[in-house]
């Protein structure tokens, strides 16, 4: 299947891992670790995305969950996996914290309804704003200027780039690119998907509607420049609005500097219920009170962990 081999065995750092539950013989559940590229305070690192656990329900027991996380945590340290990052449900966050992760809290949702004018702001050059097919090397430069400036994440250069984006088997996503005099100042990307979950109204025993949204994945930009991401936004947000959208989602660490261009852009910040999902982090070896275990050193985006 295409998906589950750019999912599990072309990403940029390798071959992930899944691991498989078995009854007489037979899968009965699975969970799955993306393999990733990352960053610890300008340290090259191998990272992990746990994701994809599923127990069919007739068999779903505390022992097949202790199975299976036990046995991807043994990949993991066999792999030299050196930090690990879930998102998971306030149910499962306890369960996750019993095998020695961390949950920093719930994942910041940013939504803005479109249609409405941009609040005012100081005027940014929209002029070199284009559409890319692939990611060159000119963004490999991007990420060296802006690494120093990340504590914790995800390493965003060309290859990562390509691989999430436009080698994706079943998303086509939107790439922009602005240039500056140096080269490429900043990227974004984004999606158009039709979702049963949005900024509805919806009335009791009535079927919730389906919302075309916008969904952010990612926002770049040289020195972390505020105005370079607000211009790439006012794209963003027209192209959204000719694809039909009727809102804009993305996340954001609360203070960094995308989360400031994405209020400058309309964009409020949502309470916890509105994904209702937790950020856990588990960190390999003895670095458990390193700069990963807080999150206000992290440096992430939608695209990171919404793989589909």
């Amino acid at each position: 299947h295409a998906h589950g081999r750019w999912r599990y065995l072309d990403t940029p750092t390798g071959e992930s891992s899944q691991v498989v539950a078995l009854r007489d013989g037979r899968p009965i559940g699975k969970r799955g670790s993306v393999r990733l590229p990352m960053v610890i305070e300008g340290r090259p690192v191998l990272g992990t995305l746990s994701e994809g656990l599923f127990i069919r329900p007739v068999d779903r027991s505390w022992d097949c969950y202790i199975g299976l996380v036990d046995a991807s945590r043994r990949e993991n340290v066999k792999d030299k996996v050196a930090l690990g990052f879930a998102i998971s449900t306030p149910m499962a966050a306890p369960m996750a914290q019993r095998f020695g992760a961390m949950n920093l809290g719930p994942v910041p949702a940013y939504a803005r309804r479109l249609g409405k004018p941009m609040p005012a702001q100081p005027a940014t050059d929209a002029a070199g704003i284009r559409s890319i097919d692939r990611f060159d090397a000119s963004f490999d430069t991007l990420w060296q200027r802006l690494a120093p400036l990340r504590n914790v994440a995800v390493m965003k250069d060309a290859n990562y780039l390509n691989w999430r984006y436009t080698d994706h088997p079943d998303i086509r996503y939107a790439c922009l690119a602005v240039d500056g005099p140096n080269g490429v100042d900043g990227l974004a990307v984004y999606s158009v998907v039709d979702s049963l979950k949005g900024l509805v109204i919806q009335r009791p025993g009535e079927a919730a509607p389906a919302v075309r949204r916008g969904r952010l994945l990612d926002l770049l930009a040289a020195d972390d420049d505020v105005a370079t991401m607000r211009s790439l936004l006012t794209r963003v947000l027209g192209d959204m609005e000719q694809a039909g959208a009727v809102v804009a989602v993305a996340s954001a660490r609360p203070g960094s500097p995308e989360a400031t261009a994405l209020q400058d852009a309309g964009f409020q910040l949502q309470d916890a219920k509105f994904w209702n999902i937790d950020f856990t982090v588990s960190a390999g070896g003895p670095r458990r009170s390193g700069a990963a275990l807080e999150v206000e050193n992290w440096r992430f985006s939608l695209g990171d962990w919404l793989l589909g």
